[in-house]
């Protein structure tokens, strides 16, 4: 917000899309809520509303099935009082139009929804009671779940009288993409080689694991804090050192701020063999 809007929080659903984190439904709810653009909004909710109420034909992909929802869902939004039509549309999802056993009787659209009272007690047929209405039942066996270990660098100025460490902004792609986070490394090794990059590393302390859950991975984060001199003119693309204050202001994963908020510059680490502790 500072470095691409001069310290003003953006009002465009256009230009909220570019800050990390937030993505095109979200950047068009914070439009129209706080600035009235008609911007349209499209969660779990609201696919479920206009599905059912349109009888939208089902899609055999995601990503097709988006498309058709976006495109009626602009076309729907009123061109005046936009919060008011956008907030009864998630509320009409949330406490009628739900998921499962919809409350078709107390529906206000109900005499014009064209799905109204149909039946899906299998999840298959015409689908229009279904969870997810939009795209067509497919039964498929569940991926199977993958485990994957990362090695988080923190990285901490030993010199600093408050704490200040060294974080990395992610790419476009992959997990995390475009927030804030500890350089992450297959091996205690490699992490050490890229601090001596940094800094003059003093010491370096393993703390405790722990398991991030994703859709299908399971992450196994282990935090190597490692105290460092830094060298005077480091510098590397998409890095920067901070104080750990104005660090918990950034974009981050959340188990990287729950990391840094849990382990204070006074907490002692929990020491891991063949490192070295304080």
């Amino acid at each position: 917000v500072c470095t691409l809007h001069g310290g003003e929080f953006p009002r465009s659903a256009e230009a909220l899309r570019q800050l990390a984190g937030i993505g095109r439904s979200t950047a068009a709810a914070i439009a129209a809520f706080c600035h009235g653009e008609r911007a349209a909004i499209l969660d779990g909710n609201v696919k479920r509303v206009l599905s059912r109420a349109y009888a939208m034909p089902q899609q055999t992909s995601e990503a097709a099935a988006q498309r058709a929802l976006w495109h009626l869902a602009e076309a729907l939004v009123p061109d005046r009082d936009v919060a008011a039509y956008t907030q009864g549309l998630m509320d009409l999802g949330a406490t009628v139009c739900k998921p499962r056993n919809p409350a078709c009787g107390q529906c206000p659209f109900g005499d014009d929804c064209r799905t109204r009272g149909a039946e899906d007690p299998e999840g298959s047929g015409p689908n229009a009671m279904a969870a997810r209405p939009w795209v067509a039942a497919r039964r498929k066996p569940a991926a199977p779940r993958r485990t994957q270990r990362w090695i988080l660098l923190w990285a901490e100025d030993a010199r600093a009288a408050a704490p200040s460490i060294w974080l990395e902004r992610r790419g476009a792609a992959g997990i995390w993409p475009g927030l804030w986070c500890l350089p992450q490394f297959d091996t205690h090794e490699q992490a050490l080689h890229h601090a001596g990059l940094l800094g003059v590393v003093q010491s370096h302390d393993a703390l405790a694991p722990s398991t991030h859950a994703l859709t299908h991975l399971d992450l196994q984060l282990s935090p190597l804090r490692v105290r460092i001199e830094p060298r005077p003119a480091v510098h590397e693309d998409g890095g920067a050192w901070f104080p750990l204050r104005a660090a918990l202001e950034l974009g981050l994963p959340a188990p990287v701020r729950s990391l840094l908020q849990g382990h204070g510059p006074d907490d002692d680490a929990v020491i891991v063999s063949g490192t070295v502790g304080h």
